[in-house]
């Protein structure tokens, strides 16, 4: 079993995440986070709303579990309500007396959420470090980039936060694109070693020949739209390569759209 820190040790270290839909039943970026940082002897506390992130309401039991498996970390779930948004929801969610409190990070996940703009509101009262996750989406891009009544006011909200980061050096600079300072926006690589997938193949040599797969929901969010021109050219010059979609249809007409383009252009691909 795996010992759990010596908090006489650590550091009294404290951080507030908020975060729009927390689930803590899946190893995710955002369970992680938290649990690495309990793991170290941080002070971790979680404010959400009360839906998970499949966009379901929970109960309180839910949220019970969700603190015992990770050990302890008190999680805030509040009033809260889904506005239909598009495909995707909104979820918002009744600010926590949390908020309130000293902590020495506010870290927020995704720049854009409603959770962002309630770290900004309530920056000027606790005096914490504001740091947020980007997790730019191609919609928030384009009403930064289009819309300027929209982007004068984004900036005016955020301009308390005092870092951002990204996952790759391509999300780097869409937000150095938009207007956010160079030394203001982090990479912090992803914890995947990408070097240890990357193998030549050779078409010639069918024992190579791998199956592709995609695992996750059928969103626009998700960029899997873009999949299908690389998928189909590698379907074609490699005989032998299968690709596997597996995920919910989020949203059916998108993600059928997807599955005729890639039916029409090969017959190896699988759906589960």
């Amino acid at each position: 079993m795996r010992s759990g820190p010596n908090m006489s040790e650590s550091p009294h270290f404290s951080v507030l995440h908020l975060i729009n839909a927390f689930d803590a039943r899946y190893e995710r970026d955002q369970r992680l986070m938290v649990d690495l940082q309990h793991q170290r002897g941080y002070d971790v506390t979680v404010v959400t709303s009360r839906y998970d992130d499949q966009s379901c309401r929970r109960g309180a039991l839910f949220f019970r579990d969700a603190e015992q498996q990770l050990g302890g970390v008190k999680i805030f779930h509040t009033r809260s309500c889904k506005i239909r948004s598009g495909s995707q929801p909104v979820i918002i969610y009744n600010p926590s007396v949390e908020l309130l409190k000293p902590h020495d990070i506010t870290h927020v996940h995704g720049l854009t959420s409603y959770s962002c703009v309630l770290g900004s509101l309530f920056k000027k009262v606790n005096r914490a470090k504001l740091v947020a996750r980007s997790d730019l989406s191609q919609a928030g891009y384009n009403l930064l980039k289009n819309n300027a009544v929209w982007k004068s006011i984004f900036f005016k909200l955020f301009k308390s936060i005092d870092a951002v980061y990204t996952y790759t050096a391509s999300e780097k600079a869409l937000l150095l694109d938009l207007g956010f300072p160079k030394d203001g926006v982090w990479v912090v690589p992803l914890g995947i070693q990408l070097s240890r997938f990357y193998r030549n193949v050779s078409s010639d040599n069918v024992s190579l020949a791998p199956t592709i797969g995609y695992i996750g929901r059928f969103d626009p969010v998700k960029g899997v739209h873009r999949l299908v021109a690389p998928l189909s050219r590698i379907l074609r010059e490699y005989s032998h390569t299968k690709v596997v979609f597996a995920g919910s249809k989020d949203d059916v007409q998108y993600a059928d759209a997807i599955l005729d383009r890639m039916s029409l252009l090969t017959s190896r691909t699988w759906v589960r």
